[in-house]
This record gives structure tokens, sequence and C-alpha cells, in this order.
């Protein structure tokens, strides 16, 4: 995998801020990386997953429990944020820190999506 150094993203966003929705009861909201080159812009999109307090729990709906993986970051400076797209149509966007960028664009795979447990939005 080729070294990542950072983000061609432009500096602004050319779309609306994402407006966050509540989650119902007993769910966790998802990242979902969408699949790309270090090249692409970032796509994410927002997952809502039932959260399942223990193991008896989630036999219940056995097949229906979506793996992730948790990313560690350090958050950095404010003052060269990125904006990725939240959504395929990209009709909303989220500013985030260029430690995130390069973070992102480091584990996104081409050709699957890469899921993530958490993402202060605010």
């Amino acid at each position: 995998m080729p070294p990542v150094t950072g983000s061609k993203a432009k500096p602004g966003p050319p779309c609306p801020p994402y407006e966050y929705q509540s989650l119902r009861r007993r769910f966790i909201g998802l990242l979902v990386s969408e699949p790309g080159t270090n090249q692409d812009g970032i796509v994410i999109r927002l997952q809502p997953t039932r959260y399942f307090k223990s193991t008896r729990d989630s036999k219940i709906i056995q097949g229906t429990i979506m793996a992730y993986e948790a990313l560690s970051y350090v958050w950095g400076s404010r003052e060269n944020l990125q904006f990725v797209y939240v959504g395929q149509k990209r009709l909303s966007g989220i500013s985030i820190t260029r430690s995130l960028d390069i973070a992102l664009r480091y584990i996104r795979k081409q050709d699957t999506p890469r899921v993530i447990d958490a993402l202060c939005i605010n």
C-alpha cells in the first residue's frame, strides 16, 4: 500500500453540512467508509445498527449483526480541516481533521466498504 500523505480535498464544503438524526433506542451508528483509492475523495455513510448487550441477545437475531472495527487516532489540529461526503448521492458532508482524513485513506479498501464504530460529528 502506498504511503498516505493527505487529502486533495478542496477547502470549504461543496454542499450543505450533514444533519445528525437521532437513533432509535438500542441502536448505535456505525461509520461506513465507502471503497476507493488514496486519491479518491472520501465518502462515508452512517449505518444505524442494533446494539446488543450480551451474546445471549445476539443469538436471537443471528446473522443480522454487522461486524465492525475500532479506529483509534490522534485528533490533530482543526486548522486544516478536510471535507468528506456523507452518502452515495453526496448531498451533504462533514469536516474532519487532517489526521482522520489520513487514517480513513490508509485503512480504506478499494473494493469493499470499511466499517468503523465511532465518529464524533460535532
